[in-house]
């Protein structure tokens, strides 16, 4: 997984999801001199009520692009509809008066989603006697500082919860997913985006590697770029 050119590179879901905490985080700071309305009452579900939780929410939405690769664009947003869903009517029914848990409990599911994906090798590992220590450590630190941050224990044992329910593929949940169509729209806004990145990378990179190597033929960087993801 590659932290270079690839970016948010298939995976239009995060890329939507990091979109939406920033708009709803910005609503919610012009809407906070008002009364509570229903509208901000969902923007609370969507963000965190200040700019450093803010932040560090969207340091680890970022890391969920590497399990939307992985599941692919569709299954991931499946398993994020379901997620909201769970953890929104749990907290309405049994936590009412957590009424700015909905982000964190969201969040928490999509964590040990990765958790159940994504190895801890992708980045750095660092040993510690017998211990390895990697990506996940750090991902797992910040989320749990978050979680004693907000106070949201609740939120995040909702989240967490939902996530073993769709593990453990219970009423189907697991193999549930959005309408194809859905699906497709996700899947082209992906693939028209990657393929317009790898163009235009391309182009730079080849330059550069025929300078570096002017016995290759150009057909031969060009493809070898292709197949390393222009990294």
């Amino acid at each position: 997984m590659s932290l270079g050119v690839g970016g948010l590179e298939g995976a239009p879901t995060t890329r939507l999801w990091l979109l939406t905490t920033i708009l709803a985080f910005a609503l919610l700071q012009l809407l906070s001199p008002r009364p509570t309305t229903q509208l901000s009452r969902t923007l609370q579900a969507l963000t965190f009520s200040d700019l450093h939780s803010t932040i560090l929410s969207m340091l680890l939405i970022y890391h969920q692009r590497a399990v939307e690769r992985h599941l692919g664009p569709r299954k991931y947003a499946s398993h994020v509809a379901v997620f909201l869903l769970i953890t929104q009517t749990t907290i309405r029914l049994f936590f009412p008066a957590q009424t700015t848990s909905g982000a964190c409990s969201l969040l928490a599911a999509c964590l040990t989603l990765f958790a159940q994906h994504v190895p801890s090798v992708n980045y750095y590992s660092v040993h510690v006697g017998r211990l390895r220590i990697g990506d996940r450590w750090t991902m797992g630190a910040l989320a749990v500082y978050l979680v004693m941050r907000m106070q949201d224990v609740v939120a995040a044992a909702v989240g967490v919860g939902a996530a073993l329910v769709v593990a453990g593929d219970i009423a189907g949940l697991r193999q549930w997913r959005l309408p194809e169509w859905v699906g497709a729209r996700l899947d082209a806004s992906s693939a028209q985006k990657a393929a317009g990145r790898r163009a235009a990378a391309s182009e730079r990179e080849v330059g550069l590697l025929s300078a570096m190597f002017p016995g290759v033929e150009r057909s031969a960087v060009e493809q070898a770029l292709t197949l390393a993801g222009n990294d």
